[in-house]
């Protein structure tokens, strides 16, 4: 992906389709990442986002030496061509 925002934002989701991802919306991504931050540590959420093409989301977390930061981590199997 050419583009890779800090935060997800609506071109970053349309952006996934070169790998495959067909119709995700910017709503339903937003969505799930926010059932993820939601949900107990170590829950993997998959999104089936094409016959061939998955989204999978868990949270981590990244140590700094002053804070420590929860983020959401965005696996992803594009469809083949």
């Amino acid at each position: 992906i050419e583009y890779q925002p800090e935060r997800i934002d609506e071109q970053f989701a349309q952006s996934l389709s070169k790998m495959g991802i067909k119709g995700l919306s910017y709503g339903s991504l937003m969505a799930a990442v926010n059932k993820v931050f939601e949900s107990p540590k170590g829950t993997l959420e998959i999104m089936s986002v094409g016959k061939y093409a998955y989204l999978m989301l868990t949270t981590i977390t990244i140590l700094r030496e002053e804070k420590q930061e929860e983020v959401v981590l965005i696996g992803i199997r594009g469809a083949r061509r």
